[in-house]
């Protein structure tokens, strides 16, 4: 597991000053004691932050965000993909279709569309390999970002356990890069950007 410094650690959860009144209800729930009131308004130490967004749906006063990328920031790459978690057809009426979906993203401006579950067998093929050559038990999974650095943060000691396969979303994204580049497409020339629910990373 790779190690990694906190300030090399992007953290998209912020606190709005001007909307925290101090209440406290962010720190309690906080499963890494990332968050302080300091002065009246919560802070969050980013060495201890894991970005799992529970205090986000604990805050009563739209005090707590997420950072979203700009979208016109997009248009800076020549060749600009769209990765979507299959989740997101959730969030719409079921006579909305992936095709609908695909359509509306490509309008906005990208020249194409992938969903994060493209590498989920070969994600899967790699963890059973994985289980079967480590003689660590048990097992933890790494799918979940929010998951690892909760690992590391709390229970260091249980590192060793994590599956050593790249995230889902990683695997995704070298193998767009990849296919751009059998398309003779330069690197530095895509762009690819995660749309979730509530956000564009």
């Amino acid at each position: 597991m790779e190690n990694q410094s906190p300030s090399s650690i992007f953290h998209a959860i912020y606190v709005d000053e001007n909307q925290c009144i101090g209440c406290t209800r962010c720190m309690k729930i906080c499963s890494t004691a990332a968050i302080r009131i300091c002065n009246g308004t919560a802070m969050i130490s980013n060495s201890r932050c894991i970005d799992c967004g529970e205090c986000i749906k604990a805050c009563n006063y739209n005090a707590i965000h997420i950072s979203q990328g700009d979208f016109q920031s997009i248009f800076e790459y020549k060749y600009r993909v769209a990765l979507i978690p299959a989740v997101l057809f959730g969030q719409f009426k079921l006579n909305v279709t992936h095709d609908d979906l695909h359509r509306a993203l490509l309008s906005l401006g990208f020249n194409a569309v992938y969903e994060e579950e493209l590498s989920a067998e070969f994600q899967i093929d790699a963890i059973r390999r994985f289980q079967q050559e480590s003689d660590i038990k048990p097992v933890i999974s790494s799918f979940c970002p929010a998951i690892v650095r909760l690992i590391q943060v709390r229970f260091p000691t249980l590192t060793e356990n994590l599956v050593l396969v790249k995230s889902l979303i990683d695997i995704t994204g070298l193998t767009i890069l990849k296919e751009a580049a059998d398309k003779g497409i330069d690197p530095s020339d895509v762009g690819i950007f995660y749309i979730d629910r509530k956000s564009v990373v």
